[in-house]
């Protein structure tokens, strides 16, 4: 690691400071004397010089000691002229301002920028010393504190990161007040130099991004990366999706704003503040009728309200100029990846305990766990990512096994450490899936947004083909077989089933069921095992029961009496554009890979082999575990 800019070359960039101030003519001079005169740092005098750009170059390597700036200001700029020091002068400045460590925090940046090329105490800042061991999706903690305000600490900081990245974007927030400071020290400086009149400076317009001078965090942005980028050489840009994010977070920040804020209140909004215009008051100065009963704490509601004062009422709520600072702020870091990572496949769900997602029923859970849960113990992990969206083509009850080739699936990663992941590590993660909590994975693959959009678009033209257990409350005929063998494209009605109305909109849905496929069960004269396909959507446990009469026709009704479905599987889920991106080809009514059948001419390993009935019910055997 490099070691803190500065160095040999140091006096020479300090007195850089002071020539670019004296280049700026007398009024610029004066300008930073009363600054430095207030607990104001070299480099946020340099903003008020018109020279805030220049941070960021030459200037910014290293700010001279405000004192000495002062001095030879004071000194130089009297004359109008820069007489030079000498080589053994130059030396024994630097030799002081290095031996000397401001007792004081700048009143404006509040040590954000002065204390940018400070030494840094105790050596390179680790990722041992910042980074903590946290679990994953932590949601509350992404944030971490850095050891100091410097710029090597932060260079360390970024080096640390476990990210893939080739250049970094630099993101910073300030608290309110450092804004508020600087608006307080414009006031000052409009009254002691005549600076910011108002015929050319209107208070009550001012807004971030009018700000009349370079503000903080530009200010800060130009000096990290300049700094980073001779550190450690990694370029910055605005477009990049690899972010390091700031946030500087100031103790004295609710003493400056509250007593403010507390005025600039709706019930206090006429005292102090421009009046509302109009016979409705249109606003009540920065407060409309529909704020009137909202906190006016952001910063834009801050700087109109104090805006619309005059020095002295504002001095009553916020110091004019800015008082002094005891601690300097703190930084709080995060690195954030914002390429966002897909990852597609199929998922078999061969348990019935077990929901698609997290299932909650009157603050209980229903289940042992979700295949997303399962999912993402393993995903996670791999792809090192704070957290993930599952998002599947569509889904099944909890008692529903998702049998055949699968369900498809989307995994959008956020914030992932990994951002691709070969096929062979892929596969291996498959193999990596505990076959015993019910869910296996296949099919990963790395996938582009489009692929989402595809599996979405395409979920309403899918079809599904299901294997179900029917019972009915008389022994089943060889006519009753006929008449639903013979169903094809039948159109159905369902209205929003029972079980279902207390979370989906009560609406009439037409549904088609493509074909039909039934064949009786060896010894079980009731029961029946029923193949069939169907549109998306269809309610398939209705349509055997009728649902009171809600689903019309259904299979109750067609064969005169009461039937339930007893057990159901999913054995197919047919969205042919998405098939086909995965290489498949598939065969009309063909056996599915993992041997269960999707085809209506051969019974269902799964649904059938395994069931015994017991006491007038159709109950699953022992094999569904080994399964």
């Amino acid at each position: 690691m490099a070691s803190r800019v500065g160095g040999a070359q140091g006096p020479a960039i300090r007195d850089a400071y002071v020539a670019a101030v004296v280049s700026q003519g007398q009024k610029f001079i004066d300008v930073a004397c009363n600054l430095l005169s207030k607990s104001v740092c070299p480099r946020c005098c340099l903003r008020y010089c018109n020279l805030g750009h220049k941070l960021g170059g030459v200037i910014g390597g290293t700010a001279p000691d405000a004192k000495y700036m002062l001095d030879s200001l004071k000194s130089r700029g009297m004359e109008g002229s820069q007489p030079q020091k000498t080589r053994d002068e130059a030396v024994a400045s630097e030799s002081v301002n290095e031996a000397s460590e401001p007792d004081w925090t700048c009143v404006l940046c509040l040590g954000i920028l002065q204390n940018l090329d400070r030494e840094q105490r105790g050596g390179e800042c680790s990722s041992a010393d910042f980074w903590e061991s946290l679990p994953f999706a932590d949601a509350e903690k992404k944030w971490r504190l850095a050891p100091s305000l410097t710029g090597q600490c932060l260079n360390d900081i970024l080096n640390s990161s476990e990210h893939q990245f080739q250049d970094y974007g630099l993101d910073i927030s300030l608290s309110d007040n450092v804004m508020l400071r600087d608006a307080a020290m414009f006031r000052s400086l409009r009254a002691e130099l005549g600076l910011f009149p108002l015929n050319e400076f209107n208070f009550l317009r001012l807004s971030v991004k009018h700000w009349p001078v370079v503000t903080v965090a530009d200010a800060a942005k130009q000096a990290i990366v300049a700094i980073i980028n001779r550190t450690s050489g990694c370029p910055s840009s605005n477009g990049s999706l690899f972010r390091l994010c700031l946030n500087y977070q100031s103790e004295q920040n609710e003493k400056d704003v509250s007593p403010l804020a507390a005025q600039c209140r709706p019930s206090n909004a006429h005292n102090g503040t421009r009046r509302g215009r109009g016979r409705h008051g249109r606003g009540g100065g920065r407060f409309n009728k529909r704020k009137r009963e909202e906190k006016s704490d952001t910063l834009a509601e801050l700087l109109g309200c104090a805006g619309g004062m005059n020095d002295e009422n504002l001095n009553s709520f916020f110091s004019i100029p800015p008082s002094p600072v005891s601690e300097p702020t703190k930084v709080l870091v995060r690195m954030v990846q914002n390429q966002t990572t897909y990852v597609a496949g199929r998922y078999r769900k061969l348990s019935r305990e077990i929901s698609q997602t997290e299932f909650i029923v009157d603050g209980k859970r229903k289940g042992k766990t979700s295949v997303q849960e399962i999912i993402e113990g393993v995903v996670l992990p791999l792809f090192r990512a704070d957290s993930l969206t599952f998002i599947p083509a569509g889904r099944e009850d909890m008692d529903v096994r998702m049998l055949g080739d699968g369900r498809p699936f989307v995994l959008e990663l956020q914030n992932p450490r990994e951002h691709t992941i070969s096929r062979s590590v892929l596969e291996k993660t498959e193999a990596s899936f505990d076959i015993s909590q019910g869910v296996e994975v296949s099919r990963l693959r790395m996938v582009s947004r489009e692929h989402v959009m595809r599996m979405k678009d395409g979920e309403k033209d899918k079809a599904k083909r299901y294997a179900a257990i029917v019972w009915i409350t008389r022994e089943v005929t060889d006519a009753d077989f006929e008449k639903l063998n013979a169903l094809k494209n039948l159109e159905i009605n369902q209205e929003t089933p029972l079980r279902v109305a207390h979370r989906r909109a009560a609406l009439e849905r037409k549904k088609e069921v493509h074909w039909v496929k039934c064949d009786r069960i060896e010894g079980k004269s009731n029961y029946f095992v029923m193949w069939l396909q169907t549109s998306a959507g269809t309610y398939i446990k209705e349509l055997v029961h009728s649902d009171m009469g809600r689903t019309v026709p259904s299979i109750a009704s067609l064969l005169g009496c009461d039937a339930v479905c007893v057990q159901l599987d999913v054995v197919d889920v047919i969205m042919e554009e998405l098939d086909s991106t995965e290489g498949k080809v598939r065969e009309s009514e063909s056996a599915s890979e993992k041997g269960m059948l999707a085809s209506p001419s051969k019974k269902p390993r799964a649904s059938v082999e395994e069931c015994e009935v017991k006491g007038g019910r159709a109950e699953r055997g022992e094999a569904e575990g080994s399964k």
